[in-house]
């Protein structure tokens, strides 16, 4: 990781990291938070809540994500090798939908 990379990561709070997993992974989780939405994410009509938030996923591309070796070598530059624990896949998922009233501030998301 260069150290621009660090240091807008420390300045805007979030790092991307490009072609750091399998797009296959990438697009068979958005499948399943998809379907686990309860509306169409193509039709704006089904767009219910402002907000809404997924649980933790493990199944088989989130591991795999989550275990990918960019996104790991990315964690042990942030916070320093052995001083994080690799999880078996990725956490909660505020999925935010346009709409007219602001949505409510939620713990771990943004408004």
């Amino acid at each position: 990781m260069t150290p621009e990379a660090l240091e807008a990561f420390v300045r805007d709070g979030f790092l991307r990291l490009e072609g750091a997993f399998d797009p296959a992974d990438a697009a068979l989780a958005r499948s399943e938070l998809s379907r686990d939405l309860g509306c169409d994410p193509e039709d704006p009509a089904s767009w219910n809540e402002p907000v809404v938030r997924l649980g933790v996923y493990a199944s088989a591309p989130f591991a795999r994500i989550a275990a990918a070796p960019a996104l790991r070598a990315a964690c042990d530059a942030l916070v320093g090798a052995d001083r994080w624990l690799p999880l078996g896949g990725l956490g909660t998922w505020p999925v935010r939908f346009p709409c007219a009233t602001p949505p409510p501030t939620l713990a771990g998301t943004w408004t």
